[in-house]
């Protein structure tokens, strides 16, 4: 069972930094499987933009492999995609996962390897299944007594039913449409009255789960968690700002820092005590949901300090200039030491007690 706790003091991170070598010599020796391909919807938009709008060294898989091979460490790019996948995956000692979405977050490629006896990076099964659903989540968070915004599943999706839907579940206008199992803001819209609902909802296949909730208003926060060793750490709460009206995909796609509308503010620019309830609120849904190797979890801050929670990532982005990796990266550790140390926290985990 992992310990888990706010900010890692200095000696944590010093004794962390001084066993790398040590670890760097174990795990060498395996063949990491860098699991990536346009496969879920989330996936897409990347996967497009590099491929039609280069250079392919914009790609996190770029970054990840250049960082892992140059360490010295053997890595294999494996897409999901391609005639013959499970075959290749024989052949790797490691599964480094970095499907987003369906088929990569919601607990169906780690079952996969749950069954191969391949160890991978990220949560189990479990909890990558609860928090790929954000209704399900905000259901167990709200069992916690933390806050979230008002919000309802919105199926079936006849027009009398969407409305019973929205009147019942106490949430007001403006209110967010957003995809129950997607993730990167795909389809995400703001909407100003039912009808806009119902309009944005009239071109969406009734297969796909969406869901509405209160537009909350105030600052984006993300908590970003690591597991050192066998104790899952929560990173002060990092700030999102972007120019457009709520951090859509298009601010996702342009990454932060990049002076193309969206910027990190490392750490957060609220009050102390804010920032402490956000740190706490995490590792609690944190510990209750069993995350391990790494996640975020995501608030809005109002103005009276309040975090309203969004959702959990599992498995947040890997490229350098994420916000997972820049929080991470202000601990003082270099962007191929944080992949070797998630590679030894998800190896530290198969490790039956």
């Amino acid at each position: 069972m992992l310990d888990y706790r706010l900010l890692p003091d200095n000696d944590c991170l010093e004794n962390e930094k001084a066993v790398l070598p040590k670890v760097f010599e174990l795990i060498r020796r395996l063949k990491v499987g860098l699991i990536y391909g346009p496969i879920s919807p989330e996936d897409r938009p990347y996967y497009r933009r590099a491929v039609l709008g280069g250079p392919a060294a914009s790609m996190s898989i770029t970054h990840v492999a250049s960082a892992l091979t140059q360490r010295g460490l053997r890595a294999e790019i494996i897409n999901p995609e391609l005639f013959g996948f499970l075959d290749r995956l024989r052949n790797i000692d490691f599964a480094l996962i970095m499907v987003h979405g369906p088929f990569g977050e919601d607990g169906k490629i780690q079952g996969l390897f749950e069954y191969l006896r391949i160890p991978y990076l990220g949560s189990p099964v479990l909890p990558s299944a609860i928090c790929n659903s954000k209704t399900i989540c905000k259901a167990m968070v709200r069992s916690l007594g933390l806050p979230t915004p008002s919000h309802t599943r919105l199926l079936p999706r006849t027009e009398e039913a969407i409305g019973e839907h929205i009147a019942c579940s106490g949430l007001s206008f403006p209110a967010m449409l957003k995809c129950d199992t997607g993730g990167s803001s795909v389809g995400m819209v703001k909407c100003k009255s039912l009808d806009d609902v119902i309009s944005q909802l009239s071109s969406v296949s009734p297969n796909v789960p969406y869901f509405c909730e209160s537009f909350a208003n105030g600052t984006s926060c993300t908590v970003s968690l690591i597991q050192l060793g066998t104790t899952m750490f929560c990173a002060e709460p990092m700030e999102i700002e972007t120019v457009h009206e709520f951090y859509d995909e298009i601010s996702k796609l342009e990454g932060g820092n990049s002076g193309a509308g969206v910027r990190y503010h490392y750490p957060a620019r609220i009050s102390k005590r804010a920032a402490q309830r956000c740190m706490e609120n995490a590792r609690l849904i944190a510990e209750q949901l069993q995350l391990t190797v790494y996640a975020r979890v995501d608030f809005i801050v109002s103005e009276d300090g309040t975090p309203h929670f969004l959702e959990v990532n599992t498995l947040p982005g890997l490229s350098p200039e994420t916000n997972f990796v820049t929080g991470m990266l202000a601990f003082g550790f270099s962007y191929a030491d944080l992949l070797v140390l998630l590679i030894r926290a998800s190896l530290v985990n198969t490790i039956e007690p």
